[in-house]
């Protein structure tokens, strides 16, 4: 069963990761997805193995995804990254994506 489309309440702008050139990550066109966005924090490691603390969790329906990690993730202005993507319950039949983001930090 999807995630319903009644906990779907926020909106956010996904540019996907696309790999890296010789400038950095680079990312694909925008596009707005509708999601369900909880503030949280938690302690994780990094794909570059650092500890960063991530401060947002979003869940999107299964068609909007997957999001690859070093996404860029914008909601209410601010702009975020993605540290984890992961299918819930597993890739063979999820319900929903979720994913947490980390404040915006490529440096």
């Amino acid at each position: 069963m999807r995630i319903p489309n009644e906990m779907l309440k926020e909106s956010i702008t996904i540019e996907d990761a696309n790999g890296a050139g010789a400038y950095g990550v680079q990312f694909a066109a925008s596009r707005t997805v509708k999601a369900n966005v909880q503030e949280t924090e938690r302690l994780l490691v990094d794909t570059r193995g650092r500890q960063v603390l991530a401060t947002i969790l979003v869940m999107i329906r299964p068609e909007k995804g997957p999001v690859p990690i070093e996404s860029k993730v914008t909601w209410v202005g601010e702009t975020y990254r993605v540290v984890r993507s992961f299918p819930i319950p597993d890739s063979v039949s999820p319900s929903h994506f979720e994913l947490t983001l980390a404040p915006w930090d490529m440096a």
